[in-house]
C-alpha cells in the first residue's frame, strides 16, 4: 500500500461473530508490526457486507512505526 502502511482483512460468517474478525484483523496487524520490530498504529477500519449481506468483512488499514516515530506519537486516525 505504501511505506510502512499495510492492510489486513478478515471475515465473519454464521460460525463467528463480526467482533471475532475485528479482533482477528488486529491481531494479526498487530503480530506483522512486531515481527518487524515495530508498533501498530490504526489508520482506518472499515466494515462491509458480503455474500448477500450474511456475512461481514472488517478490514485494517494500519502502519507499523518505531516507537519514536513522530506519526507514531501523534496518529492521525480517519
Amino acid at each position: 500500500m505504501g511505506r510502512d502502511t499495510y492492510s489486513v482483512t478478515a471475515t465473519a460468517d454464521g460460525y463467528r461473530l463480526a467482533s471475532q474478525a475485528r479482533e482477528s484483523a488486529f491481531q494479526a496487524g498487530t503480530e506483522k508490526c512486531t515481527s518487524l520490530g515495530k508498533r501498530f498504529m490504526l489508520t482506518n477500519e472499515s466494515t462491509t457486507r458480503t455474500r448477500m449481506g450474511i456475512d461481514t468483512t472488517v478490514t485494517v488499514t494500519f502502519r507499523c512505526l518505531n516507537e519514536s516515530d513522530p506519526e507514531y506519537l501523534r496518529p492521525n486516525v480517519r
